[in-house]
């Protein structure tokens, strides 16, 4: 009889929209055993802030399942905007990424200044930090290849190229000045200006920069004096997976589409700084500068959807996430202040939401029932 060996069953974690629904249904289980309560908001400095000895207690409104369900898809339409930006955004940046244009400058970079780490490395790290800056995370994977080899060529190891492609998009996400999947969504859920304190968020990634810069160099001076000190020594088939593989050439059209891409980031940062809007104007700039680069690489309009297409993919998720969890916030009875907030359409526009939704009701119409009693009439159009 064949031995099988037994399945070691560890703890596995369910997936995000399982444990978005379990937080779903405690959120609208604790509206009938939580006590309700507000706080006040008052006006200070011409912004309405929370009056922290104001709070009291009001009468308790329970959601019902029912509703609790219907403001799960509600968040989409709360939050269509942020999931098109992010969507909109990744499908650009795959078309970018396409081009091999940033593929192909670290490795330029690497071929004129790897004898000099006190220039290759802050370069290189810098280069990961301003596309982290601007929410790159996921697509930095593709670099790990060539990141391996950068870590060779450099008299490294395999731990160094991972070490700079790494530590830069940390340093660039960390601080998140322009991060449109994580900064301005979470700034645009709470109700902050998108990219407000963007100062300081460049401030935190210039000084990460700066100490992953100095750590990669230390390990790597200690490295060229004796590469047994290698955190990786002994390790076999770390480099040799990827010896095969080459850096692009760094052709006119790439550096003509590095360009580009530089342009429109200069762009983003100006509008980010000067009220363009998150949902339009910015997605727009890399709209624009992912088509212009990908016909500069010689893309066709086939081939550039198809690369779009192919990112906008990749936030499918993200975006279901980001709606259910509106739709849990929303769904809750308003317990953050006691003076009605402001909807994004006026009673009289003919886009106004029927008053009976879900996602737009108030304390004095949200049902404790399994279902909602009989809609109101509608607001005057």
């Amino acid at each position: 009889m064949p031995k099988t060996e037994a399945k070691k069953k560890g703890l596995k974690l369910p997936h995000q929209l399982v444990i978005l629904f379990i937080i779903a249904a405690l959120a609208t289980l604790a509206t009938y055993i939580v006590p309700a309560g507000v706080y006040d908001s008052i006006e200070m400095d011409g912004r309405k802030v929370i009056d922290a000895a104001s709070f009291h207690y009001i009468d308790q409104t329970p959601v019902g399942p029912w509703t609790a369900l219907l403001a799960l898809p509600g968040g989409f339409v709360k939050n269509a905007g942020i999931i098109a930006m992010i969507t909109f955004i990744a499908g650009a940046m795959q078309v970018i990424n396409a081009t091999k244009c940033i593929d192909a400058s670290v490795g330029k970079l690497v071929q004129k200044y790897k004898s000099n780490l006190y220039v290759i490395v802050p370069l290189l790290v810098g280069l990961f930090t301003i596309l982290g800056a601007i929410g790159i995370n996921t697509p930095i994977i593709a670099f790990v290849p060539l990141a391996l080899l950068l870590g060779q060529n450099l008299g490294g190891d395999g731990l160094v190229g991972v070490g700079i492609a790494l530590f830069g998009m940390i340093s660039g996400l960390a601080g998140g000045a322009f991060c449109t999947s994580s900064t301005a969504v979470a700034q645009e859920l709470v109700g902050l200006d998108v990219f407000t304190g963007w100062p300081l968020r460049v401030a935190a990634s210039v000084v990460l920069w700066i100490l992953s810069s100095v750590v990669l160099i230390l390990y790597m001076r200690r490295l060229r004096k004796d590469p047994a000190k290698s955190i990786l020594h002994g390790v076999e088939g770390v480099i040799t997976q990827v010896e095969a593989e080459e850096a692009p050439a760094l052709t006119g059209r790439r550096i003509a589409a590095l360009a580009t891409f530089v342009a429109g980031f200069v762009f983003l940062v100006y509008g980010a700084t000067n009220g363009w809007g998150t949902y339009d104007a910015i997605p727009a700039i890399f709209m624009v500068t992912a088509v212009i680069c990908g016909l500069i690489c010689g893309f066709s309009i086939d081939k550039i959807v198809k690369e779009f297409i192919a990112g906008a993919k990749t936030m499918s998720t993200a975006g279901i996430i980001i709606a259910f969890a509106t739709g849990i916030n929303t769904s809750s009875p308003p317990a953050a202040s006691s003076t009605p907030s402001s909807t994004p359409w006026p009673a009289s526009s003919p886009t106004a939401p029927p008053s009976w939704r879900p996602w737009a009701c108030t304390p004095a119409t949200c049902s404790s029932t399994w279902f909602s009693a009989p809609p109101p009439p509608r607001p005057a159009r």
